[in-house]
């Protein structure tokens, strides 16, 4: 069931991969980010325009190792990496990984604003 939330959807001529984290909690959370960090390492790109839509998702002191964890792991195949329905504290969080891993995530509050800067150049 977790899988079908890791999908390429196309973009103006762009892959993206969208990853869906969306009122998902603790044990969920951690499964989806081994499914997500599978299909980042499989995929075979170093260069992936990727999606994390947390709208409705808390980041617990549970989950927040496997993010420092996999954030590290996947920065060497993420070119550009946006989050989805990320306001108040969690631009906080988003600031601290972004320190931890240097993956340069950047927050967003729709998906479509996400899409447009992840294609840009």
């Amino acid at each position: 069931m977790l899988h079908d939330r890791v999908e390429w959807i196309e973009y103006k001529g762009k892959q993206l991969l969208y990853c869906d984290y969306r009122n998902l909690y603790d044990d969920d959370v951690i499964r989806l980010i081994k499914i997500v960090d599978e299909a980042v390492i499989s995929s075979g790109h170093k260069d992936l325009l990727k999606i994390n839509d947390v709208r409705g998702q808390f980041a617990t002191s549970a989950i927040l190792p496997e993010i420092k964890r996999s954030s590290k792991l996947q920065k060497p195949y993420i070119k550009k990496s946006a989050y989805v329905g990320i306001t108040g504290v969690k631009k906080i969080l988003l600031d601290a990984i972004n320190r931890v891993s240097s993956i340069g995530a950047k927050p967003f509050t729709d998906i479509e604003s996400a899409k447009e800067w992840l294609i840009q150049d």
